[in-house]
């Protein structure tokens, strides 16, 4: 099942890093929060969890 799951993650990765940041998102913020940074902050977790971090 975990086998699973990690693969499931490695493909919504996959579709995620194939499509473009949507340029409306640059420089805006949510509570003080910059969304490419978000969007990197999650990146990072998935990409640990997939390397085996």
């Amino acid at each position: 099942m975990f086998e699973e799951k990690l693969e499931a993650l490695s493909q919504v990765m996959a579709e995620h890093m194939a499509m473009p940041f949507p340029p409306s998102f640059r420089g805006l913020g949510i509570e003080d929060q910059d969304m490419v940074m978000l969007d990197a902050d999650a990146c990072g977790y998935a990409l640990g969890v997939l390397r085996g971090r």
